[in-house]
C-alpha cells in the first residue's frame, strides 16, 4: 500500500488489488480560523470560502464518480464507486512515465489550448496513468477539468502519441524552412 496526499484528498493505493481509494481532506482548523478571524473583516461573503475548505474534497470525490458513470469517457481512469464522496474507489493506475513538459505541450495541442483552463490538473503527469497504450486521467473531480474532458477527452484518447517529445518537435520546427 502507498499513500499520496493532495491539497484536498488523500489516496490510498493498493496495486495488488488494482484499486485506489480516495478520501477527502476536510480543513477544519483552517476553516475555523478563516471563519472567526475573517468574519468581522469580510462579512458573510466569507462563508463560501469556508464551505469550500470543508467540502471541496468531498465534492471532488462525488463529481469524479458521477462524471465517469455519466460519460464513460475513454480518457478517464474508471471510478467504480463513491459513498456520496466520503470515499471513492477508482481503478489503480501506474504512475505516468511522461515528462511534464512533453505532456503539457501535447495536451495543449490536442485540446486547442483548452488544457490551459485547468493547468493544475492537465500539466502534472501525476494526474495521469498510461497503460495498454492509453493515457487516462486519474484526477478529474474539478469542474474546469471536467469541462475540458467533456469537449476534448475522446480526441485526447484517440490521438495521444506516447513518443511525443516537445524538444524534438521544436527542433524540427526550427529546421523546417517556411
Amino acid at each position: 500500500m502507498q499513500v499520496k496526499t493532495g491539497s484536498d484528498r488523500v489516496v490510498f493505493l493498493f496495486p495488488a488489488l488494482g484499486i485506489a481509494v480516495k478520501f477527502p481532506i476536510i480543513h477544519f482548523v483552517v476553516a475555523w480560523e478563516l471563519l472567526f478571524g475573517g468574519l468581522k473583516k469580510y462579512g458573510w461573503k466569507l462563508i463560501g470560502g469556508v464551505l469550500n475548505l470543508l467540502f471541496r474534497g468531498l465534492a471532488d470525490n462525488w463529481m469524479e464518480f458521477w462524471f465517469y458513470v455519466r460519460t464513460r469517457n475513454p480518457f478517464l481512469q474508471p471510478t467504480y464507486f463513491s459513498l456520496f464522496g466520503i470515499f471513492t474507489v477508482q481503478r489503480y493506475g501506474k504512475p505516468c512515465p511522461f515528462r511534464d513538459i512533453d505532456l503539457k505541450h501535447q495536451l495543449e495541442e490536442l485540446t486547442d489550448g483548452r488544457a490551459r483552463e485547468d493547468g493544475h490538473h492537465f500539466f502534472d503527469s501525476q494526474n495521469f496513468t498510461f497503460s495498454q497504450g492509453a493515457l487516462r486521467m486519474i484526477d478529474y473531480g474539478n469542474k474546469r477539468a471536467r469541462g475540458v474532458i467533456a469537449d476534448c477527452g475522446a480526441r485526447i484518447s484517440k490521438r495521444f502519441n506516447p513518443t511525443y517529445e516537445w524538444n524534438r518537435k521544436q527542433s524540427q520546427k526550427l529546421e523546417t524552412p517556411t
